[in-house]
């Protein structure tokens, strides 16, 4: 009970010190604390409580200040620019009008009261100073941003770039990177499609040229793709074959090659037939050359004259399938349904023609056995994927059926899994000859 009360004593004693200290000196806080005759810690915590209490004052008015002055300074700033505005405004209306009071009012200028034009000021001056003197743009930066941002080793030493500041750029963290040996980047970044075609024919040569699947999507004939490069290059030329970079000898360098700024491809059929010969599989080279022939960017006589005499790895496929489209072949899923039918019993149909009803245009079958009345369509995904399509193939299905005509509709799956099943249907319809009156039927070009 002694102890507690001594506690209770002190608490006492420290809230009327705090209190003193808001109205009394530290002074005569502690002489009055020694009077009670307990000096020895109290008079300690009167004067922190004492500072405590003024640092808050003062960093209130200093927080005071601040916003005064931050006041000031932006209404000082909003003056000046204002000012300088005005001014800007009565310099230019000053060259073709006169001030008549506080207003301006328009009025044909002679030579006598035309003003004078204003002498440049003494910064203005500095600053034109400035500018004629700075030295030209570097002719490397020059080269580099007409490539892309690639460049050669053999370009930059040309410029004076030694090979030691390009290996010290490309380090880990460093500002370039390198792409092929001997082709640099300048940035850090992964580099574009863009950039790898350059960098791709900077590394095979100067008179090197895109081809194949890299050609066509430059063209726009074919969309971009993770596969490499295919680089023509002349026979003599020993670059090997180099990350997604494939090289092609060849004796015969085409002369019509385009180009898109400094990247160089070559012509369409050339482009056609080095990516169909490069296909793997026999439906992947169909739709190459189909795609490349049904947008009108070749004719199937470009092809054949392309390949000429040419004993090329899979040359004798690539003409079968010029062959094939020949005939009316359309798309790969076309092709593995004429090769179906060729394989069957089944009557030869016409591939692709055009169906007309009197003078109007009707429809185009993918087949069409025109003294049975039969046509079939493959509806593949790649070609009715859309909304779109899928309309217009609803569309055409209608316009056929309404004139008497049989349509069958196979998928590209069913035609590769189930092709007896294919045949037989096929082949249960042809067992009907329902030839409609009044059709006329031209065959594919």
């Amino acid at each position: 009970m002694a102890q507690r009360g001594r506690a209770h004593q002190r608490l006492g004693t420290l809230t009327s010190v705090r209190t003193l200290v808001a109205r009394r000196p530290v002074s005569f806080i502690i002489s009055a604390l020694r009077a009670e005759g307990d000096a020895s810690r109290r008079p300690e915590y009167a004067v922190r409580d004492y500072c405590e209490h003024y640092q808050d004052q003062l960093r209130q008015r200093l927080r005071d200040y601040y916003k005064f002055f931050v006041l000031i300074t932006r209404t000082f700033w909003r003056a000046q620019s204002r000012a300088k505005s005005i001014m800007r405004t009565g310099t230019r209306c000053a060259r073709d009008k006169r001030f008549v009071g506080t207003c301006c009012q328009s009025e044909g200028m002679t030579s006598a009261s035309a003003p004078r034009r204003a002498q440049p000021a003494a910064g203005q001056a500095r600053r034109d100073a400035r500018l004629s003197a700075r030295p030209a743009r570097d002719p490397f930066e020059k080269l580099v941003d007409r490539q892309h941002g690639v460049f050669a080793c053999e370009q930059a030493a040309a410029f004076g770039v030694s090979a030691s500041t390009i290996s010290y750029r490309v380090k880990p963290g460093g500002p370039w990177r390198r792409i092929f040996p001997g082709v640099y980047l300048a940035d850090s970044r992964a580099p574009t499609t863009d950039q790898l075609d350059m960098a791709a024919l900077l590394y095979a040569g100067g008179r090197s040229m895109l081809t194949g699947r890299a050609a066509l999507r430059r063209y726009g004939i074919m969309p971009a793709y993770a596969g490499p490069l295919d680089v023509l290059v002349p026979a003599s030329c020993s670059r090997a074959d180099r990350g997604c970079v494939r090289i092609h000898r060849t004796l015969r360098l085409p002369s019509g090659a385009a180009s898109q700024g400094p990247i160089r491809f070559t012509t369409i059929p050339r482009a056609v037939a080095d990516a169909a010969l490069a296909a793997a599989t026999m439906p992947d080279m169909r739709a190459i050359v189909c795609i490349g022939v049904d947008r009108g960017r070749c004719t199937l006589e470009d092809l054949a004259a392309e390949l000429g005499n040419s004993r090329l790895r899979n040359s004798t496929r690539l003409r079968a399938v010029i062959d094939d489209v020949g005939r009316g072949m359309r798309s790969g899923p076309e092709g593995d349904l004429m090769d179906l039918i060729d394989r069957s019993d089944l009557p030869v149909p016409l591939y692709n023609p055009r169906l007309y009803i009197g003078g109007a245009f009707l429809a185009t079958p993918d087949a069409w056995w025109e003294a049975f009345g039969v046509a079939a369509e493959v509806d593949s995904r790649e070609y009715h994927f859309e909304e779109r399509d899928w309309e217009n193939t609803m569309q055409r299905h209608a316009r056929m059926t309404s004139a008497g005509i049989r349509v069958l509709h196979f998928t590209p799956r069913r035609i590769r899994v189930q092709p007896d099943l294919v045949v037989s249907t096929i082949r249960q319809a042809l067992q009907i000859r329902t030839p409609v009156v009044g059709l006329r039927t031209v065959a594919s070009d």
